[in-house]
């Protein structure tokens, strides 16, 4: 009876009580059904150390179901296990070649690591695939920036804007490669409509940061101090 309440609740996104549901049933006893519900509950519900314990035990009953080791590696990133993570998203590849969100996460978990050809290829090959675009321009448009090439990342962030006009985060990532390259005027303006659509913290910081580049030490002050509003200094990857 669980399982169907618990299928409910996710239906539901009510994420707490689908979890419940789970919590009531024998772990010894879980089909990849009963894995996947409180897994991906746990993760909705950012309970990150309790989704990778879930998902790790998956991955040891259900060795070849690729959908566990992506959620184990998107677990592990979340608590910076960084390496881990990388095994977990190059398994679920191994098993499902044509898994495009692992190809997005590895993407950014290479460029984490500096390994930015690497990071560039993952994107490029998302993009080959039936993966939602805009995010993997964004991962092309991060990677190609690290590797200096600006002109091909402004174009991939610009498109990954285009195919979505509400996520702030591309529009970020694109007025920090202004700020990199110097162009200040237009990074204000994209920083300036990142935030109209969400005034996040990690926006304000790099607004700040840019303004001090630049000389705008008022203004840049003002903003820096959204650094008190972050739990870490991470660049914005997504």
């Amino acid at each position: 009876m669980s399982v169907s309440q618990a299928l409910e609740a996710l239906k539901r996104k009510d994420f707490a009580a689908a979890r419940n549901f789970m919590a009531e049933e024998d772990l010894s006893a879980f089909s990849f059904q009963h894995f996947l519900i409180k897994g991906l509950s746990e993760l909705a519900l950012e309970e990150w150390a309790d989704a990778c314990q879930t998902f790790t035990e998956a991955t040891k009953r259900f060795p070849d179901y690729a959908l566990f080791w992506l959620n184990r590696g998107i677990a592990e990133e979340n608590l910076k296990q960084i390496d881990a993570a990388i095994v977990s998203q190059e398994k679920c590849l191994a098993l499902n070649p044509l898994q495009v969100e692992a190809c997005g996460n590895l993407s950014n978990l290479y460029r984490v690591k500096g390994r930015f050809a690497e990071a560039e290829a993952m994107a490029r090959r998302a993009l080959a695939g039936v993966a939602i675009k805009a995010d993997a321009l964004n991962c092309l448009g991060l990677a190609l920036d690290k590797q200096g090439e600006f002109d091909e990342a402004r174009a991939s962030f610009m498109q990954a804007h285009m195919i979505a006009p509400q996520n702030p985060a591309f529009l970020a990532n694109h007025a920090n490669l202004e700020m990199e390259t110097f162009n200040f005027e237009e990074a204000w303006k994209l920083f300036a409509a990142a935030r109209a659509i969400e005034d996040k913290p990690v926006f304000r910081h790099d607004e700040g940061l840019a303004r001090l580049l630049s000389g705008d030490f008022k203004r840049g002050f003002e903003l820096f101090e959204a650094r008190l509003e972050m739990p870490n200094m991470l660049r914005l990857i997504a």
